[in-house]
């Protein structure tokens, strides 16, 4: 009998912020539930855990008592205390020892951390969520590393469902935590900057996600500052995406969050059948295909010939463009249904 323990953030129930982090883990213990039976897949909630971490240590303890498998899925804040933590109690309980990477800074930590890197190579597996992420670790000397993308459980629409006719103006939208390291304002600054230009309303953006706190004055004057270009949406429930978004031209993804790894904004884009014109940033030229599946255009003040502004001025001109693109996403999407991306992981644990 296989017995798995989860320690990851689950969230808090009634609360209006749901993050990338609390999505993958919530759908990696129901797929897991799938496979080895409710009963035989346990879980930590480490949201807030720093109001009471013993009683946080006696659940570690318990978990890896009575399972085969830990799979640990902190994010940077908690790495350097659950690997070597659950390093400890695997090695004295026998249990194996599994590490979801959420996002994609752990390279970069484990060049300047030595004592996490040592936890980490020790451990028996760690996925990750790009190609380019997992050569790096290899690079470092980490031997235990396999590339597993990221995933959703969401419905993906049909080519059938796809729009063919567009008109003016082209909705936009962007679909993130709002926040200043998302380019939440470029987004708002490049449509406004296009409509100007026109004397028209060429493009309007909408803004779904939840609002930084620290951000909201400035993302507020962003807005009223955008000549009605742009509008704020509120928070969609993240099996709710494609029914939301399939109705739109196109996505902006113009991040430059430190922390970015595979975004599940960019599967709620494809699933919806929006091409996403994402910033040249972190991994997104390794998972949007540029011209194919969406643009990535340049963060370089150098290299403003294929910056977002420019980008949206060629596909106003050329809307095709975009149309064209949209049958190719639906099929990338299917990808990264969770059920097949989850296959290695299963595999793993059964080992």
């Amino acid at each position: 009998m296989h017995r798995i323990g989860i320690c990851g953030n689950f969230g808090v129930e009634q609360e209006e912020k749901i993050t990338g982090q609390i999505v993958k883990t919530k759908i990696i213990r129901d797929q897991l539930r799938i496979h080895f039976g409710t009963e035989n897949v346990l879980t930590i909630n480490t949201s807030m855990w720093k109001r009471n971490p013993i009683r946080l240590f006696i659940n570690c303890v318990r978990l890896s008592i009575v399972c085969n498998t830990i799979l640990i899925m902190p994010a940077h804040n908690g790495i350097k205390i659950f690997a070597p933590l659950f390093n400890i109690l695997c090695k004295v309980f026998k249990c194996k020892l599994q590490y979801s990477v959420i996002g994609g800074w752990i390279p970069e930590l484990l060049k300047k951390d030595k004592k996490l890197h040592k936890s980490i190579e020790s451990m028996d597996t760690v996925y990750v969520e790009t190609k380019t992420m997992k050569n790096n670790l290899i690079e470092l000397g980490l031997g235990n590393v396999v590339h597993m993308p990221n995933f959703k459980n969401i419905k993906i629409v049909s080519e059938k469902e796809l729009r063919k006719n567009y008109s003016i103006p082209y909705r936009l939208c962007t679909f993130s935590r709002v926040s200043r390291d998302k380019g939440i304002i470029d987004a708002i600054n490049a449509v406004y900057q296009i409509n100007r230009k026109e004397g028209k309303k060429v493009f309007f953006l909408y803004i779904f996600g939840s609002i930084e706190q620290d951000f909201e004055d400035d993302f507020n004057q962003a807005i009223f500052n955008s000549d009605s270009s742009a509008r704020y949406s509120g928070v969609v429930e993240f099996e709710e995406s494609t029914e939301v978004l399939k109705d739109y031209f196109a996505l902006i993804f113009p991040t430059y969050y430190e922390g970015e790894g595979f975004p599940g904004t960019i599967i709620d884009s494809f699933s919806s059948g929006l091409p996403v014109i994402a910033s040249d940033w972190k991994y997104n030229k390794e998972i949007v295909t540029n011209w194919e599946t969406g643009v990535i255009y340049s963060l370089d003040d150098n290299d403003r010939s294929i910056g977002l502004q420019e980008v949206l001025y060629l596909i106003y001109k050329n809307p095709e463009l975009v149309i064209s693109m949209k049958p190719n996403c639906i099929r990338k999407a299917k990808k990264y249904d969770s059920p097949e991306v989850m296959k290695k992981m299963i595999q793993r644990i059964r080992e």
